[in-house]
């Protein structure tokens, strides 16, 4: 989305905005806050006052958010320079003066290089005090200010906005994960809705929280709650409150330990506190006693990728069609709706069903025209693969310590129009194992034969190829099929993962090159997945917590351009036009941050080749291609190509190159190498009286003559680097030199009775040495 400004001060105005700068700079206010310490209420009263003139010198502009780079902008004012940081400081707090309009700030971290740690803090309102959490590694930040209401700055700005300030220090020690605080439970819940105690007679039987809400370290990103080997009956919600203890809605709903789940603290957050149950539907007794053996609580530090970024109110259906079945997985198929309702997960009785409806656009209506039955178990998801006719569902069990498993029919196997029955006789059965997730997804991408398989809580994605005829692949179990069948094996391409998911995957569908999943048990949610080459997921969650529904069934007509979703409470389906998909992300555009070059040093003589490697870092994946260039030749010869292969010519003159790699992306990033070629000068090998195979022997005290000979030195330049031995003590004396080397060398009595080593060293790095025994 961009947004548009009212025209700027121009002239005399636009130095009246800079005056008025400074003003608004004195209501900014840093607060140092130790770990285990929250920020004060009141910041202005706390902190003593910054004099360094860099946090006060404004310009008018302001600062990209994708890159952290200048851009012109005269409704804003930013600092003209990054301020540093001391490395003491958790917070800085922005507070603005009483009586002072409605300021936004946004504020962009830099570490000790000047890169831009992504991303900045967006606009927060100083309607009251906002309180920044200095990110790890940042040495210096800038900022830029505006009207919250936006247009330019005049000369009616107050002229006291802002003061910046440190706070006094502090000496509480920082909370752990072993506080006892967090294994203090009682019998009862917390209501998600408001993030208060709740003491209904079935709340106290079915889960205990802990009794109060505990503090965590500022310095923590997330916390993992591992279930251990009771984690299948284990679920946990987890609770955030400010330093006012203000309950900071939504809670994280209810999550499955049958694998470690991974809570990344909200920003703001000064303590949390959580529930467990025996499961997500909270029906087994529970009692403190149990507790124990259940979760073990650390803290995470994230991979700065593993994130995902949530869009609020931006989930908005462009029509809906009411009268669906409001039951789990859904998808098109062959230019029907099929909506699926489990079975029994014991997969031996076909009581489950897929209705297949007709959607009339135009009419915004759906008909039912026929029923399947099945005994595929959950099915919360499905996919048809236009291309070969087949149909893949997934999630065959409801219950996490059920094996999971999904099944493929073939198109032979299966009339899309007609009433027979979805079961073992139709379909080939895919086992997966245990430690992959219970309760799995899968549906088929754009890439004939290929999958992708979903955990249930959305932290991993596989993309797997399924085996045919008598392929055997790396998992299942493999059953012999005739032709293109396919036998119940398959392999893992490649594995995607994220850190901690949004929430629940209640389905999926593959969308013009997007994964899109639906989302949990509360307000309208989708996320939208790229998966990179790398192996972590761009994850863009688009939900409206304005509409209470979900999506068990998200599905796409490929045929009529539409996506959308039915409400597993209503049975409304949701429609939008995939052409104009408003949340298919289009994630930002890469921002390189750095080049590499490997070698970064070496030695390469003339007639020689080198292989050299770039790698290119930065936010959003950016490309790993670079433009290669060589400088500092003499000859034309000495090139390098597009692999990085440097060939020195075997007429080069030159004695240092530099190899360039330069990113495709922004080519204001690029990496060097350095390349040393040597002087040219082949050793022709040691002349009488010495031998180089066998050891001369010699009297101590004398003198000794060493000959070689060396081929090809041009231009006057000796090849020839050093020639000693290898004790120190002896008196060397050059007799002739390029081309025919001879060095008298006058030996120390002291040597009778030792062996050393003469080596003559090119330089073209090459050793060449002469043995000799001393009596």
């Amino acid at each position: 989305m961009q947004l548009a400004f009212p025209p700027g001060p121009t002239g005399s105005k636009r130095g009246v905005a800079h005056r008025a700068l400074s003003a608004i700079l004195a209501a900014l206010t840093v607060i140092l806050v130790l770990p285990g310490l929250a920020a004060p209420a009141s910041a202005a009263t706390a902190a003593t006052t910054i004099t360094d003139p860099v946090f006060y010198g404004l310009e008018s502009g302001t600062i990209a958010s994708a890159t952290g780079l200048d851009g012109g902008d005269s409704t804003r004012l930013r600092l003209k320079t990054a301020a540093a940081v001391d490395s003491s400081w958790q917070t800085l707090a922005f507070t603005e003066a009483a009586g002072n309009p409605d300021i936004d700030v946004t504020v962009f971290a830099y570490d000790a290089d000047g890169t831009y740690l992504s991303p900045s803090t967006g606009w927060q309102s100083l309607v009251s005090p906002y309180t920044y959490t200095i990110p790890a590694g940042t040495a210096k930040i800038r900022y830029v200010l505006k009207y919250h209401a936006g247009g330019a700055v005049t000369p009616a700005d107050h002229a006291a906005w802002l003061t910046i300030g440190v706070a006094g220090t502090g000496t509480t020690a920082p909370p752990s994960t072993s506080d006892p605080g967090f294994n203090d439970f009682e019998q009862g819940t917390i209501a998600s809705a408001t993030g208060v105690k709740r003491d209904g007679a079935s709340d106290v039987a079915t889960r205990i929280r802990l009794k109060a809400p505990v503090a965590v370290d500022r310095s923590w990103q997330a916390l993992k709650f591992d279930g251990g080997p009771k984690g299948s009956d284990v679920s946990v919600t987890v609770f955030a409150y400010d330093a006012n203890g203000t309950f900071l809605s939504p809670s994280t709903g209810w999550k499955s330990l049958a694998s470690p789940y991974v809570y990344v603290i909200p920003a703001a957050t000064a303590k949390i506190s959580y529930v467990l149950s025996h499961d997500a539907n909270s029906v087994q007794p529970i009692n403190v006693s149990e507790r124990s053996p259940w979760v073990t609580l650390s803290t995470v530090k994230l991979d700065p990728r593993d994130n995902y970024k949530v869009n609020a109110s931006t989930v908005t259906p462009q029509f809906t069609i009411p009268g669906m079945h409001d039951e789990q997985g859904g998808n098109f198929v062959d230019g029907k709706l099929w909506i699926g309702a489990a079975s029994d997960d014991s997969h031996t009785v076909a009581n489950g069903h897929v209705y297949v409806y007709d959607i009339d656009y135009a009419t915004k209506t759906a008909t039912l025209a026929h029923t399947f039955t099945h005994d595929f178990g959950h099915l919360n998801s499905f996919s048809y693969d236009e291309a070969s006719g087949d149909l893949i569902f997934g999630n065959g069990s409801s219950s996490y310590t059920q094996a999971p498993e999904f099944y493929v029919v073939k198109e032979s196997n299966i009339d899309l129009d007609g009433t027979n029955t979805l079961d073992g006789v139709h379909a080939t059965a895919f086992d997966v194992p245990d430690d992959f997730g219970a309760k799995c997804n899968v549906i088929w991408t754009d890439q004939p034969g290929v999958a992708v398989m979903l955990t249930d809580d959305g932290t991993t994605v596989r993309k797997i190829k399924l085996a045919t005829g008598t392929e055997h692949g790396q998992y299942g179990v493999y059953a012999p099929a005739a032709g293109a069948g396919y036998n119940g094996t398959w392999d893992l391409l490649a594995t995607y993962h994220i850190n901690s998911a949004y929430d629940v995957v209640q389905s999926a569908a593959w969308v013009r090159g997007h994964l899109v999943i639906g989302l949990g048990h509360g307000p309208m949610s989708i996320a939208v997945i790229d998966l990179q080459d790398d192996g972590h997921m761009d994850y863009e969650v688009y939900r409206n917590s304005a509409q209470s529904q979900y999506f068990e069934a998200v599905f796409h007509d490929p045929d009529n351009h539409y996506f959308g979703g039915v409400n597993a409470n209503t049975g409304v389906g949701y429609f939008w036009d995939d052409t104009n998909f408003s949340f298919t992300a289009t994630p930002p555009a890469p921002v390189v941050t750095g080049v590499s070059v490997t070698p970064s040093a070496v030695t390469v003589s003339r007639g020689g080749t080198q292989s050299f490697t770039a790698t290119v870092t930065g936010d959003g994946h950016p490309a790993q291609s670079v433009t290669w260039s060589v400088r500092g030749n003499a000859s034309t010869g000495t090139t390098i190509d597009g692999e990085g292969l440097l060939t020195v010519a075997s007429d080069e003159t030159a004695r240092a190159l530099t190899v360039a790699a330069t990113s495709t992306v922004d080519a204001s990033r690029s990496a060097t190498a350095t390349v040393a070629v040597p002087r040219p000068g082949r050793f022709g090998g040691f002349r009488p009286p010495v031998k180089s195979d066998g050891v001369n022997a010699v009297q101590a005290g004398r003198t000794i003559p060493i000959k070689w000979t060396i081929d090809g030195e041009e231009d006057g330049e000796s090849a020839v680097v050093s020639a000693t031995f290898d004790e120190p003590g002896a008196e060397y004396h050059w007799i002739g030199k390029l081309g025919s080397y001879h060095l008298n060398v006058d030996t120390p009595r002291s040597w009778a009775g030792s062996r050393r080593t003469f080596t003559v060293t090119l330089a073209d790095g090459s050793l060449h040495r002469a043995e000799f025994a001393f009596k």
